[in-house]
């Protein structure tokens, strides 16, 4: 998951590629990490992009369509919803 985080990976993908079936294997992922797949890889998208604007000069849409965001206001949405700042407003506060 954390490899192919520019790109949306679904659950059958991943439960193939470790020969489970979706249900099975979104029931030990849930149960080892404490989060379903959907919620892990959404997590990792903000995680990565709270690194890339406390670590980079890169520009908003550059971080949202590295992280797997298809449009940059989207992912500013997101951001805010999930961690409370803008991603503006999280990078200024981390200098």
């Amino acid at each position: 998951m954390k490899e192919n985080i520019d790109r949306q990976v679904t659950l059958k993908e991943i439960a193939s590629y470790v020969n489970l079936s979706p249900y099975y294997f979104s029931h030990l992922f849930k149960a080892e990490t404490g989060y379903a797949p959907i919620e892990f890889a959404a997590k990792n998208r903000i995680d990565t992009a709270k690194l890339l604007l406390k670590t980079t000069s890169l520009s908003i849409a550059d971080i949202a369509f590295r992280v797997g965001y298809s449009s940059s206001s989207g992912f500013i949405n997101i951001f805010y919803k999930k961690v409370g700042f803008t991603p503006t407003e999280f990078r200024n506060l981390s200098i």
